[in-house]
């Protein structure tokens, strides 16, 4: 896999969702069966611990919020992390310790310009044992329904 930049906040607050990540957040669902718990909120970043909080991701329209059983929770996450650069995957929080198990309990994240997994040792994602996914996408798959429809496509051909 390769490494490719986070946009993160880079695309400022949207005013209007995003039609790729409502289509990607269907596929998930359907495959899946998680729920989606939210994806917009104009909001700070909840419990940076900073005294003026950058915005959250979700105010882009790119990140959204799956819950699901655990199980569910880690054939999402593997299937993501799998398919990360056809899917356009930024990020990928595990607050429950789910696919990345953490013996201090906060959880692991991964990021698309480390490409790689870090576990945590304090409160640095927050929410500690929720029983959701967080996950960002690229703003080309947010964007873009159908280039979220063709990616989705090529992983079910296959080779």
């Amino acid at each position: 896999m390769t490494i490719r930049p986070y946009t993160g906040l880079k695309d400022s607050v949207h005013a209007r969702p995003r039609a790729g990540t409502s289509l990607f957040v269907d596929y998930c669902e359907y495959l899946f069966g998680v729920k989606c718990l939210g994806i917009f909120a104009d909001r700070n970043i909840n419990s940076s611990g900073m005294p003026n909080p950058p915005k959250s991701v979700h105010s882009t329209w790119r990140a959204f919020d799956l819950g699901a059983k655990s199980n569910a929770r880690y054939k999402l996450i593997e299937f993501l992390y799998i398919n990360r650069d056809i899917l356009g995957v930024e990020a990928i929080h595990d607050y429950s310790n789910t696919y990345k198990p953490s013996k201090f309990g906060w959880g692991a994240a991964y990021k698309c310009d480390r490409d790689a997994w870090k576990v945590y040792e304090k409160n640095t994602i927050g929410s500690k044992n929720g029983q959701w996914v967080h996950v960002e996408i690229s703003p080309l798959l947010a964007d873009h329904p159908d280039v979220v429809a063709h990616a989705f496509e090529t992983i079910f051909k296959g080779p």
